[in-house]
């Protein structure tokens, strides 16, 4: 079993609800172990909404259609650190793949704080060519993210997902990111039949904590100690 998979059933991860939003961080705080909130009920087509606000220095995500242990599903990215990517789609254990366009670094003050992003081609967050590297089947242009993202505030993403293997459409925002044909993408290590025999036609919704570790191949640190995610109006709509 994957070390992200071991970890995961070690911990729940430390989630709290405090002035109406649900934080997610690590447990203990500073440990390193991350884990899953996962939904009760699975859900086949729907669309899904909701607000985030991420310290920086967290690598987060949203999973669609995954397994009761949270860590087997498609992921919307909310990486929000160092070589990270929002609104992009990663095959969490069913394969590996990714379809992030870009990236970003933290711009920061005088002091050494991040105060907001900058753009980072993707080519030059990962020297080597990425196995898993798959193209959606629509993405915004870097630029069209700058100008949506609010850094430091609340953001809305929403999700589409449609289709036994799915197509995946995120916004952020209202403006429209990403597109993901499940059904027809090709990437290293990727079964699309596989993946749906898995799954199956519906699945839980899941937010992430990831653990801590530089053992990406972007080599940034995955969750910096005393770090946050919160996460607000969470609404599913059933298509």
């Amino acid at each position: 079993m994957a070390q992200a998979h071991v970890r995961a059933l070690r911990s729940k991860g430390d989630w709290k609800v405090a002035d109406g939003a649900i934080t997610g961080g690590q447990e203990p705080p500073g440990s390193g172990v991350g884990g899953y909130l996962i939904t009760d009920e699975k859900f086949a087509d729907f669309e899904l909404s909701l607000e985030a606000n991420p310290d920086w220095g967290v690598d987060t995500g949203i999973m669609i259609r995954a397994t009761s242990i949270g860590s087997q599903g498609f992921q919307v990215l909310v990486d929000h650190r160092e070589g990270g990517n929002i609104g992009g789609f990663y095959g969490n254990g069913i394969g590996g793949f990714n379809t992030r366009e870009f990236g970003f670094n933290a711009k920061r003050d005088s002091t050494g704080t991040a105060v907001g992003m900058t753009p980072v081609a993707y080519r030059d967050l990962t020297p080597e060519p990425d196995p898993g590297r798959s193209d959606a089947t629509w993405s915004a242009r870097p630029e069209e993210f700058f100008e949506t993202w609010r850094f430091g505030q609340w953001n809305e993403i929403r999700v589409r997902c449609q289709g036994h293997l799915p197509t995946l459409t995120t916004w952020i925002n209202g403006n429209k990111m990403a597109t993901l044909d499940a059904a027809n993408m090709k990437a290293a290590g990727y079964d699309a039949q596989a993946v749906a025999e898995l799954l199956g036609r519906a699945g839980h919704i899941a937010l992430e904590v990831h653990h801590s570790g530089r053992g990406d191949r972007l080599g940034a640190e995955r969750w910096l100690p005393g770090r946050v995610c919160r996460w607000r109006r969470i609404r599913v709509r059933v298509l």
